[in-house]
């Protein structure tokens, strides 16, 4: 008769086998669930706002904003007035160069002033796209990247608990079986 040892030591390495693997089965779907319900990340709003209206407010020429269109009003109305006021004391044709200098000067200086004010803007929206880069990153790693090593851990966790389990069953397997050989072994040389 085999040897009873060595007949428990397979079933119980097979219950513990069968009952790793349904635990084993049992977290894993769980875990699977947890993927599945991973939080998604949504990029903050008020930082996609604030770099779309520095986009919108860089790519507007500098000479057609409301400033640059109001200092030239406000130049033309000066040519005016100064050309009135000369006509009045008879010197108009003396005095419209000094007038006309001035105007081209205002006119040179507001083109200035609409370049630097471009140049602000374009630093506020190299700020903006800076932050929206961070929120993009943000947005990968929460909704690409983490669920993705998420999934490659569970996989490697399931490939790690079936390894064991099968490691396991082949250590049960020889055991048993170099139970049975003993037993053999001893029966036969045991009688002589």
């Amino acid at each position: 008769m085999p040897d009873p040892f060595s007949i428990a030591m397979g079933i119980g390495g097979l219950i513990q086998a069968a009952v790793g693997g349904g635990k084993a089965k049992k977290a894993q779907k769980e875990m699977e669930g947890m993927l599945r319900s991973t939080p998604k990340y949504t990029a903050n709003q008020s930082i996609l706002d604030y770099y779309n209206k520095a986009l919108a407010r860089y790519n507007v020429s500098p000479t057609d904003t409301a400033m640059y269109k109001a200092q030239q009003r406000d130049i033309g109305r000066g040519v005016a007035t100064g050309l009135n006021y000369l006509q009045d004391r008879r010197s108009a044709l003396a005095g419209t160069s000094s007038i006309l200098r001035a105007a081209n000067d205002a006119s040179l200086n507001a083109n200035v002033a609409a370049e630097k004010r471009r140049d602000a803007l374009f630093g506020e929206l190299g700020t903006a796209a800076g932050m929206k880069a961070q929120e993009q990153t943000k947005a990968f790693q929460q909704n690409e990247l983490y669920p993705f090593e998420a999934k490659y851990n569970l996989k490697a966790q399931k490939a790690g608990a079936a390894n064991q389990l099968v490691n396991a069953g082949l250590q049960n397997i020889w055991g048993g079986l170099q139970g049975l050989q003993q037993d053999r072994m001893l029966k036969k040389y045991g009688n002589q």
